[in-house]
């Protein structure tokens, strides 16, 4: 049988899971439910519930070696618990687990086996950036979810959208173009049923409707175009705390990756345009790959395929 690898990148809106050869081909894919504590309280179950499907159904068929995990919202969980779910896995499987944030399998779907250091920009649901230099030192900036700390996110653009709207609203006694849209795509019937919504949905809904701030900035709408600025600003600053903090150099590689940034040609605009002001020099990589590949070049690094 060929030796194949389990990669699985687990994030806020779903999680993706892959079998690898040891070429890199990917032979089996399939989609599971979001993986991130920061989105869903069943996100670890999700993932495990993924995995066992994947390999009951290749586990007869390849010689699965290896599990890579990269997972969103890692420190949302306990010791414990990731302890819990490493366990349940390598006893239902008799295999080894490694598991991971996803920003690592993000930045390594990047680096591959070229590159020694870089950033990951992650801009989906939620926002992380990560860096990882030469000598094996990595840091993330950003990660810590919505409810503590968030720019630069489908979510952010949504409560950065309803925020002003409500102080528009509150100041002007009317409620403006992008506003009246919104409320519109999600079927309210005022500007105070935006309350029941902020409170009543869980983050990925929410984020949901951050397609909104996107499109409507390739109409110049303003307030779109504000709410973009405002995240490319969050996004440079963590791009340069880590070029700071890891002594990155101009060899260092640049991705982004997550739907929200990925389909905001703006705002990857933005944020490399504030880089060239503040002479922050990296090697951008316009790379479209899905980022379950950094699963397959992290184990490759390890030696694990």
């Amino acid at each position: 049988m060929k030796k194949a690898i389990i990669g699985v990148d687990a994030g806020g809106s779903s999680t993706t899971l892959a079998l690898f050869l040891e070429d890199g081909k990917i032979v089996k894919k399939l989609k599971a439910k979001a993986g991130s504590s920061a989105s869903v309280k069943s996100a670890l179950e999700n993932v495990e519930e993924g995995i066992l499907q994947l390999y009951d159904a290749v586990k007869d068929e390849y010689d699965v070696q290896y599990i890579v995990i990269g997972l969103s919202g890692l420190k949302a969980n306990s010791k414990e618990t990731l302890d819990k779910l490493v366990s349940n896995l390598e006893m239902k499987t008799n295999l080894e687990v490694s598991l991971n944030p996803d920003t690592l399998i993000a930045l390594y779907s990047f680096l591959k086996d070229k590159y020694e250091e870089g950033i990951v920009v992650i801009s989906g649901t939620g926002h992380a950036s990560f860096g990882l230099n030469k000598e094996g030192k990595s840091m993330m900036i950003g990660g810590w979810g919505y409810m503590i700390y968030e720019i630069g996110s489908a979510f952010s653009a949504v409560q950065d959208l309803i925020i002003k709207a409500v102080r528009h609203y509150e100041e002007e006694g009317e409620i403006y173009p992008l506003a009246e849209k919104l409320i519109k795509e999600i079927g309210l019937s005022s500007i105070d049923d935006l309350r029941v919504f902020m409170y009543h949905n869980d983050k990925k809904t929410i984020a949901s409707f951050a397609y909104l701030v996107t499109e409507e900035a390739k109409n110049n709408d303003k307030s779109a175009l504000e709410i973009l600025d405002d995240a490319s600003i969050g996004i440079v600053r963590s791009i340069k705390l880590l070029v700071k903090h890891l002594g990155l150099k101009e060899t260092a590689v640049l991705g982004f990756t997550g739907e929200y940034i990925k389909n905001s040609q703006i705002l990857q605009n933005l944020v490399l345009e504030k880089l060239k002001k503040e002479k922050i020099k990296l090697e951008y990589i316009e790379d479209s790959s899905d980022p379950i590949y950094g699963a397959y070049y992290l184990a490759k690094k390890k030696g694990k395929i």
